[in-house]
């Protein structure tokens, strides 16, 4: 069954897709300027990127779901 979300709910699904983005865009641009300390810095760095990149995905396919069930609902009359 897909997530219906209300259109605040996407509204701000989506802010956080793009504030993300601009985050992930924001930090490879300052790993390629800024050179880790030590081995454990690299280590959050990646674990950090990760995350903003699985996040990002979650909210994708929340959105993609919520799009998907209105449009079947709206075909369907209900």
């Amino acid at each position: 069954m897909a997530p219906h979300l209300t259109s605040s709910q996407m509204f701000w699904t989506g802010l956080a897709l793009v504030v993300g983005t601009l985050l992930g865009i924001v930090s490879l641009n300052g790993a390629q300027d800024l050179q880790p300390e030590s081995q454990s810095e690299l280590w959050i760095w990646a674990v950090s990127g990760t995350v903003l990149q699985i996040l990002q995905m979650l909210g994708i396919v929340l959105v993609g779901a919520s799009l998907v069930t209105r449009v079947i609902e709206h075909y369907n009359g209900d």
